[in-house]
């Protein structure tokens, strides 16, 4: 995490996004300095894959849908058997909305107040959530959250990874965000849902290979 600027320290992740596969390791040779790993010398031996059903798989648009379910069908043919599961914890966890605006306002609470104007309106907004939120319901709420995690964990031990899609929709149209407010709103319903599905998992430091 150093350099990156935090957003809320208890959820933010390093995220590289690359264009193959072959970039990916050669990325996470360089992240982890350790050498990459050869594809080729080491096919994939099978495996235990779990397909996080419900809130991870509503409202898929089609191109999303139809990539997704492409791979699911690679995977297969390497041997992995996979499975669906529905995870209630999850939709739990995503409930506690107090935790991000909380701690987004907290790292960034002199900047917002000394300058609100310099923030784009509509996600100042957002972090001015974080404001109004009682001491006592962020710590419930964390306090839940580990319970969630422990839940999740137990509930995937048995699997070697857990398949999510990216995203579920196509990459907004900038313009379009800027004049539609209720398309606005939709794409970051979309990223709020996402990012905390994939932010479950890495507070959970559940392996995925």
């Amino acid at each position: 995490m150093e350099g990156v600027i935090p957003l809320c320290r208890s959820f933010d992740t390093v995220g590289p996004i690359v264009k193959t596969v072959d970039d990916a390791v050669l990325l996470l040779s360089v992240l982890t300095g350790n050498k990459p790993v050869h594809l080729k010398s080491k096919p994939f031996e099978g495996g235990q894959l779990a397909i996080l059903k419900g809130t991870a798989l509503n409202d898929l648009q089609k191109r999303p849908a139809l990539a997704f379910e492409e791979s699911l069908k690679a995977l297969s043919k390497f041997g992995f058997k996979m499975e669906e599961i529905a995870v209630a914890e999850l939709d739990s966890a995503l409930a506690l909305s107090s935790l991000v605006p909380t701690e987004a306002y907290a790292e960034w609470r002199d900047e917002i107040e000394a300058s609100p104007d310099v923030m784009y309106e509509k996600i100042l907004q957002r972090f001015l959530c974080g404001r109004e939120i009682l001491a006592s319901d962020y710590l419930t709420a964390t306090r839940d959250l580990q319970v969630f995690k422990r839940m999740y964990v137990n509930k995937f031990s048995e699997f070697n990874a857990v398949i999510l899609l990216t995203y579920p929709i196509l990459p907004p149209i900038f313009e379009r965000l800027k004049s539609d407010n209720g398309y606005y709103v939709n794409n970051t319903l979309y990223l709020k849902k996402y990012s905390n599905c994939k932010c479950i998992k890495y507070l959970c430091s559940y392996s995925s290979h």
